[in-house]
Formats: C-alpha cells, structure tokens, sequence
C-alpha cells in the first residue's frame, strides 16, 4: 500500500478527480456533497489504475453508479425541503389541508403558513426541531420546485419574469389565497 501511495503525486489525484467528476450524473446536487463523492471515487479509481491486481476491483462505471446513488441518498437526507416536499405529499390526506392546498396538472398551490402551522402541529415540533418557517421559504425560493412568473404564470409585472412565485392568488375551497406554487414536474417523482 505505502509502495502505490508513493507512486502517486498530487496533480494526479487531482486530474482523477477532475476526471470522475464528468462520470458522474449528480451534478445537480449539493456541490459540497459532490465535491465530498468525487474525492473518494476519483482516489478509488486512481488507486484501481496502480493495483496490478486492478481487474479484481470494481470498474470505473460501476464505482461512479455507485458514487451517484450515495449522493442522491446523502442529500435527501440532508436536505430539509425533501422532507418538507413530503409533508406536503402526506397532507394530501389530512382533510383540514384542503383549505389550504390544492393542486393541478403542472403545480401545486399551498399557502406557506397555514400548510407550516399543519405540519408543526400534526408532529408537535418533534421531528422538526432543526427547520425553522424562515429556513424552508429561503430553501423553496432558491430551488429548482419553484414555479417563475413567465410564459406560463403570467406576471404581474414586466419586472416579475423569472422570479419565483410565492404570492400567487389561487382560490382554494372557497377562499383565494396567496400561495406558493411549485412545478410537479421538478418534485420528486411520487407527484408525477
């Protein structure tokens, strides 16, 4: 081990890294989980090319497959809009939701707070403890769920296009409220 490791200079666990970073297809993950993965599968790779052994080891596609699934898995479990996103799948059920949450055949439209207020409520702050209302706007507003004022919500204004819609008037139940609205075609795939 001590023999292949002293074989290796820097800029090439560099170039390997670089290299299997363009193998894998999470790119639209978090770059501090992508940069994590690539680290280890572009030293795995490296040190597959330096073991006369080689063939033994796992290929260089079968690593960067495996590599994709670990990242997918880390940032769902990292990432609280993933839970907050099936909140919104199990509220569907609950029949109080229907005030405040509908949906068609590209967008679901909730209002944020009242939908927050179920969520809370329906757990009593136990399995949330970590997220914050302010936290989920912030992470909704920046993701790729969220619905843009452009050529299919048309915007209020010529200055709206392409920023996300979070004040939406939509009439759920009886009421019109202001809502967010989200693209079911970005949501993870129980909504499609």
């Amino acid at each position: 081990m001590l023999r292949i490791i002293k074989e290796i200079s820097f800029q090439e666990i560099l170039d390997s890294v670089c290299e299997f970073r363009k193998e894998i297809n999470s790119h639209g993950a978090l770059p501090r989980i992508v940069n994590n993965y690539c680290l280890i599968g572009g030293c795995f790779n490296i040190f597959r090319k330096l073991v006369k052994e080689g063939n033994a080891l796992p290929k260089p596609e079968q690593v960067a497959s495996f590599i994709d699934a670990q990242i997918k898995s880390t940032e769902d479990y990292l990432n609280p809009l993933i839970y907050f996103i099936r909140e919104l799948e199990r509220l569907l059920d609950v029949p109080s939701s229907a005030r405040y949450y509908t949906q068609d055949n590209d967008h679901l439209y909730f209002h944020f707070q009242c939908i927050w207020n179920l969520i809370k409520d329906s757990f009593k702050d136990k399995y949330f403890p970590f997220m914050k209302d302010t936290n989920i706007k912030r992470l909704l507003l920046e993701s790729d769920y969220m619905a843009v004022y452009g050529s299919e919500l048309k915007p209020p204004d010529k200055n709206m296009v392409g920023k996300p819609v979070h004040s939406y008037n939509k009439k759920i139940g009886k009421v019109s409220r202001r809502c967010y609205v989200l693209r079911k075609d970005m949501l993870p795939g129980y909504y499609r």
